[in-house]
Parts: structure tokens; C-alpha cells; sequence
């Protein structure tokens, strides 16, 4: 680079080398070699099943903003079915995923709900029921009946 030129570049952090130096450069990273050195961060191009795209701004070593992207998995109540990198959607009412990293949410059995998002789902208290699988809540007892057990 020309004086102007190293003076343009030197703001982005660019610097300019001889090529013994640019040789030694190219070794280094055919060897895989220096792995800590600044870099321009790639946002993945999948996450895979029950992975979410995570990034976290930093501060690298040479005082330069970086954005460092993982693919982390999905909290509990969320999944994702794909592999794309996007965020985890939570599961519908009357589902639930009670582990990280799930693909697809479970079904409530019948006597227990979930509301959207839930982790587990919770047994109906008594005098309401949850007479089907799926259900988001639990309903109260038609009249006439009754119900006086947990999970109905």
C-alpha cells in the first residue's frame, strides 16, 4: 500500500506486511496455527435440530467490536424442527418440552395442560378436568358433576 492507502486501511485495522512476513501468514494458517487472531466472525449457516442461533457481542484482544455467534440449545418449553440458524418458537398450548435442545414438543396426557411455553405440564386441581390429550387448560366440571382428585 501506498502511504495514503496504509492511512485508509488503518482504520479498519488492516496492516500493511512484506511478503516473508504475508508467507509466514499463509504457513500459520494452512497449519491450522494462531487461532486466536482477529478474525471476521461468520454467522453459521445452520443450527441444527433443538439449536438456536446465539450472539454475543466482545471486545476482542485488539480493542475491536466482534459479534461471536454459537448455535446453543433451545431452552426448556421451546423447540426447533429445523436447521436453520433462527430462534427456538415455544411450544403450543397443551404441549411441552421438558428438556434443552428438543426438536418438537410432547403431549399433554389427558388430566393434565400447558399453557404455550410450558416446560412440563401440570395436573388439572380438583372440581376442573382435562378430558382430552392436548388441552391448554383445564376446564371446570359440568354441572352435576364433580371431580375431587388431582389430575381428572
Amino acid at each position: 500500500f501506498s502511504s495514503a492507502g496504509q492511512l485508509a486501511v488503518s482504520s479498519v485495522g488492516y496492516v500493511a506486511i512484506n511478503t516473508a512476513l504475508r508467507a509466514k501468514m499463509i504457513q500459520r494458517v494452512v497449519q491450522m496455527g494462531n487461532t486466536q487472531a482477529d478474525y471476521v466472525p461468520v454467522e453459521p449457516e445452520i443450527c441444527w435440530n433443538g439449536t438456536r442461533l446465539a450472539a454475543v457481542p466482545y471486545v476482542n484482544q485488539f480493542g475491536n467490536d466482534k459479534i461471536a455467534y454459537s448455535c446453543e440449545p433451545c431452552e426448556g418449553g421451546k423447540y426447533k424442527d429445523d436447521n436453520t440458524p433462527t430462534e427456538c418458537r415455544p411450544c403450543a398450548s397443551g404441549r411441552f418440552a421438558s428438556e434443552i435442545g428438543q426438536s418438537s414438543c410432547g403431549l399433554c396426557e389427558a388430566g393434565k395442560a400447558a399453557a404455550e411455553g410450558s416446560s412440563e405440564c401440570y395436573p388439572c386441581s380438583p372440581g376442573k378436568v382435562a378430558q382430552a390429550s392436548g388441552l391448554g387448560s383445564c376446564l371446570n366440571c359440568t354441572a352435576g358433576s364433580v371431580s375431587s382428585q388431582w389430575g381428572a
